[in-house]
């Protein structure tokens, strides 16, 4: 169709403009949809750490973290409905001016030459207005200031033992923080493509719709600018933000990777030493387990000082012509926020947060003036323990945990046995030792009472003591024997099958009393 009596070229400035729509609809939408569905609404990385009363530098990230997301999400959502917003607008703009140069047709005579010079705003521009057309040049927005919280340092190796420190750890499925790091990646590509297609369309505009031809050209080219500049931040502030959230979780995996020999050799402790040294052992495990911590924190707080929220961006309603424009994009809603909270919790799997070691302040230095303060001892929070297996010491025939040195438990150590059952085992025949049902042998106004062991003075192993002591279940060999209990004859022997089974029901029933009483925080919601 030929445009008459309009010095610009509508059908040109209706094609770029449908191109802009088409990246809309084909790029930047999909793109962006897919990415803010991997994004999701929280942070998934550091859930054991953001579980913790106390906020160090993980928890901070998590927090700055989920409140960035959150921001790039809500902003997709703005800058969609204003890119569909001011073509809503420039498509009634080209309307007008078509109905405008239908008018003028008709009423020109047969012998009115067209000049292309005419008073009227809308159709005074002459392609020798400007020389560029562009009404001021396009400088891209810095990056804000990035998001810093208060955070405290935490008392590794203190209030929480080597046993904590993995379940705090492991409480998250990296591959899903994997997941946030390339879509957080495909967010930013995607609003970057959309503002190198506006910075590709710009010039062209400029030159069939200069600024200098009317006010709403002028207008439409601001709008469009100021469109281009909250993208474009949004877009560095999405992939910067990507790669520290590459750096945080790399270094929650190296963490891993250095604490899992520490906390497998934490749980052989008992087994591998002689009871005198036991609480030297642990000591020295915690403080392994501190160093991996506290060099983790350290690499974190220098990461998440790169977590940046883009300004948030708001929904123009009106046009370059100054009509409301009413867009079908949807836009981030304030009162979503006790839900993205909701869906935080429910990632998490429910499971209770990691407590302290009773007596013990979470958090160390500055951090005591947080408002933090120790806890005692109570069926959730139980003190720092070591499993010590079935079959260990004599004291402990069905296994138990030893309760390390603390001020809220005991100087020395004391031991929890389990309370037994009646069970056929060698060497241990028809051992009757209590109640069927998990426990441990006494209790006290504090929940937690063990029993004297024998031999166990606190100090250091006697000269020439054995590191490993024998199993209680094992059989010495004999060439005759009787049947340990008055009744029918019956072998001596148990077939090694029933051997089997009934050692593998009492391993089962220690690690369920000890994984129930000692780490109830792995055992689901309270």
């Amino acid at each position: 169709m030929t445009m008459r009596g309009i010095a610009i070229d509508l059908q040109a400035v209706t094609d770029l403009f449908t191109k802009l729509s088409s990246d809309v609809d084909v790029g930047l939408v999909p793109d962006g949809e897919r990415a803010a569905l991997g994004v999701g609404c929280g942070a998934r990385f550091g859930t054991g750490f953001a579980a913790l009363d106390v906020q160090g530098h993980v928890k901070a990230s998590n927090v700055a973290f989920s409140g960035a997301i959150s921001r790039y999400v809500g902003n997709l959502h703005a800058h969609v409905a204003n890119a569909r917003a001011l073509l809503a607008s420039v498509e009634q703009v080209l309307k007008n001016y078509r109905s405008a140069d239908g008018v003028a047709a008709a009423l020109a005579t047969a012998t009115m030459s067209r000049s292309g010079e005419y008073s009227d705003e809308a159709t005074a521009a002459s392609a020798t207005a400007l020389a560029d057309g562009v009404t001021s040049s396009l400088t891209p927005p810095p990056l804000p200031s990035a998001t810093v919280l208060e955070s405290s340092e935490i008392a590794w190796g203190k209030a929480f033992d080597v046993q904590r420190m993995k379940d705090i750890l492991f409480r998250d499925n990296l591959g899903e923080a994997w997941s946030q790091v390339s879509a957080l990646r495909l967010l930013g590509q995607a609003l970057e493509n959309h503002y190198r297609r506006i910075l590709e369309l710009r010039p062209k505009l400029a030159s069939i719709w200069p600024a200098g031809a009317s006010i709403t050209a002028a207008e439409a080219q601001t709008k469009l600018d100021d469109h281009a500049k909250a993208v474009w931040q949004d877009a560095l502030c999405a992939q910067t933000t990507a790669k520290t959230l590459d750096g945080i979780v790399s270094a929650i995996t190296t963490a891993r990777t250095k604490i899992a020999p520490i906390h497998d050799r934490w749980q052989t402790v008992t087994v591998d030493f002689v009871p005198n040294d036991w609480n030297p052992a642990a000591m020295a495990l915690n403080k392994q387990g501190r160093q991996v911590m506290k060099e983790l924190d350290a690499t974190v707080a220098d990461l998440r000082t790169q977590i940046y929220w883009p300004n948030e961006a708001w929904v123009d309603r009106s046009g370059p012509d100054g009509t409301r424009v009413i867009s079908g994009a949807s836009e981030s809603n304030p009162s979503s926020a006790p839900e993205r909270r909701a869906s935080a919790r429910r990632h998490a799997g429910g499971l209770r947060p990691v407590p302290p070691a009773p007596g013990v302040n979470p958090a160390e230095g500055p951090g005591l003036a947080s408002g933090t303060t120790p806890i005692g001892v109570s069926p959730g929070t139980p003190p720092s323990t070591l499993p010590v297996p079935p079959g260990l010491i004599s004291e402990a025939p069905f296994g138990g945990a030893w309760v390390l040195p603390s001020s809220s438990t005991s100087a020395y150590g004391r031991l929890l046995p389990i309370r037994g059952n009646t069970y056929t085992t060698p060497g241990m025949a028809n051992a009757n030792v209590g109640s069927r049902v998990p426990g441990v042998s006494g209790t006290n106004p504090s929940g937690m009472m063990g029993v004297p062991m024998s031999g166990y003075g606190g100090g250091a192993a006697a000269p020439g003591a054995i590191s490993r002591q024998r199993m209680a279940t094992e059989q010495w060999e004999v060439e005759e024997g009787v049947p340990p209990v008055i009744g029918e004859t019956g072998p001596f022997f148990l077939e090694e099958d029933e051997e089997v089974d009934d050692e593998q029901r009492i391993r089962e029933d220690f690690e369920d009393w000890y994984n129930r009483y000692m780490l109830p925080w792995n055992e689901g919601p309270q």
